[in-house]
């Protein structure tokens, strides 16, 4: 346990006077401070640097203009272009709507049409093996007939 009566700043190891520590820590500081003073410059020269990089930039920026005039130009040409051909392309795609449409309907009637065509040529071929059995029954009868008349 310590007393109140022991001297702490007799165990200080350091055998320097107090002004000279003091100065010691005064010129820690102003190195510290000279070092951060050459940040601020280096910085500084960086940003002095990149505002003439900037510069150079905008300048550049002023000779561009007429071409970025021009392209902003071409650009709403060519937007209106589109607009005029997308128009025409709905119109193409209606009609081809239309046309399918159409095309859809010829099918379906061509389907019919086939159907009665179909049943037309059973109905002739029917009629003709009709014909035809028929002729045959006619001839055997003839043939009958006339064995028995001779």
């Amino acid at each position: 346990m310590r007393k109140m009566n022991d001297d702490l700043t007799k165990k200080l190891h350091d055998t320097r006077s107090f002004e000279e520590r003091v100065f010691a820590r005064f010129d820690a500081l102003d190195a510290r401070l000279d070092q951060v003073d050459n940040r601020f410059s280096q910085i500084n020269t960086r940003f002095n640097i990149l505002e003439a990089r900037i510069d150079r930039v905008e300048a550049r920026t002023y000779d561009t203009k007429p071409i970025w005039e021009r392209a902003v130009s071409v650009i709403m040409k060519t937007q209106e272009e589109v607009g005029e051909i997308r128009i025409k392309v709905e119109a193409i795609e209606n009609a081809i709507g239309s046309l399918r449409t159409a095309y859809a309907s010829l099918l379906e009637s061509q389907q019919s049409f086939k159907k009665k065509i179909v049943r037309r040529i059973d109905l002739l071929l029917e009629t003709l093996v009709d014909t035809h059995e028929n002729q045959r029954n006619s001839d055997a009868r003839l043939t009958l007939l006339e064995s028995r008349l001779a």
